[in-house]
């Protein structure tokens, strides 16, 4: 494994990894952080925050997931909810009490410690699947992400930014040529979910299985190699 040079990549992250940086971010769909007025989608609901093609939905009784709920920790009975439906917002994670702030119905995402206050957080996640095949995905140059580090210390999740260290392979219509380390991928969440340019046919599981995904195509993020 060697750096490859500065410069923009197609990227792909493994399930677990794309995982961990959308996990990082839920905090723009929590109602908790956005009556707070941290919550960087606060003012974004009914609007486009992505392309056409995403769907991001939270499903507690999804059937291959092992973090299966049927209520929430207020005791609330979960049910599916969408909240990315094809590039719009239309929800964020509601309990009890931001509900009744923005006067609307909990979404049975209360969550609580033994020690904390009341929160929400959503118990299993799933992007629906796309049009492209694995031969589309990966035509031409594309870096799979495969391991990140400093994910918490290179990331905020306020403003979207994360600059991380990355081992990947980076592959050429499909065919592996490189096994990459010493490289840093620095992007905006934000962002790159308006810049999605594939999403996968085959839905994939991560090792948790708490999280179910396509592989998603991002386009042109910036690497810093050799």
């Amino acid at each position: 494994a060697r750096p490859i040079p500065t410069g923009r990549y197609d990227v792909i992250f493994s399930t677990d990894e794309w995982e961990s940086i959308l996990s990082a971010h839920l905090g723009a769909f929590s109602a908790k952080a956005a009556k707070e007025g941290t919550g960087y989608y606060r003012e974004k609901l009914a609007k486009s925050i992505a392309v056409p093609g995403l769907t991001l939905r939270d499903c507690p009784q999804y059937r291959d997931g092992f973090s299966f709920s049927a209520f929430d920790d207020e005791g609330m009975p979960r049910e599916d909810l969408t909240v990315i439906d094809r590039g719009v917002l239309t929800s964020f994670f509601h309990n009890s009490a931001t509900a009744r702030f923005f006067k609307q119905k909990s979404t049975a995402h209360g969550s609580r410690s033994a020690k904390g206050s009341l929160g929400v957080s959503p118990p299993q996640l799933v992007i629906d699947v796309g049009t492209k095949s694995k031969t589309e995905l990966y035509q031409g140059q594309v870096l799979k992400v495969i391991s990140l580090k400093g994910l918490h210390s290179g990331t905020n999740p306020v403003s979207g930014h994360f600059s991380l260290a990355v081992e990947a392979i980076l592959c050429r219509d499909g065919i592996e040529e490189q096994m990459v380390k010493d490289v840093t991928l620095s992007a905006n969440f934000y962002d790159i979910l308006n810049g999605i340019q594939g999403i996968g046919t085959n839905l994939e599981a991560s090792s948790g299985k708490s999280f179910f995904s396509p592989e998603i195509r991002f386009s042109g993020m910036s690497v810093a190699g050799t």
